[in-house]
């Protein structure tokens, strides 16, 4: 073996060394994941609340109900159409209705509503609040430094 091969095997190229870190995604398409997937969640939620009376069974509750159902199809609806601060909003009156409208009484509806509306409340929120108003300013950034 001469010095010139030995150098090559020493200077060998080993697989585990070469292996990189996963690149992160870019914040542009983790805000298109997160509106992506709020609107899933939300129609998810959204059936949810819409099947609670009749896997609950209380049925029987006229108020909590139609309550769940209109709400229900509400929340769907602005999910849909991405109107992820509506939806927030209304995520919020299903988690105080019970108490107004007179149900509270109702375990199971109170607790359907109280969840689904706490978790339409949170993915919504952050969907329209947070990451809308992150996404406004890098706009706005854009737009400042082409002037």
């Amino acid at each position: 073996m001469t010095a010139n091969s030995r150098s090559v095997r020493s200077k060998k190229h080993h697989p585990a060394s070469s292996r990189h870190p996963a690149p992160h995604k870019p914040a542009s398409e983790l805000v298109l994941s997160v509106y992506r997937n709020a609107k899933w969640a939300t129609i998810g939620l959204a059936a949810a609340l819409f099947l609670a009376p009749f896997a609950a069974g209380y049925t029987g509750a006229a108020v909590a109900l139609w309550t769940s159902l209109a709400l229900a199809v509400v929340i769907g609806v602005l999910g849909y159409w991405r109107q992820y601060r509506w939806a927030t909003l209304a995520g919020a009156v299903a988690v105080i209705a019970p108490w107004p409208l007179g149900f509270s009484g109702v375990t199971l509806a109170l607790c359907g509503c109280l969840l689904v509306g706490a978790a339409v409340v949170i993915v919504d929120g952050y969907a329209g609040f947070l990451v809308h108003s992150a996404d406004q300013s890098r706009a706005f950034q854009k737009r400042g430094s082409k002037a």
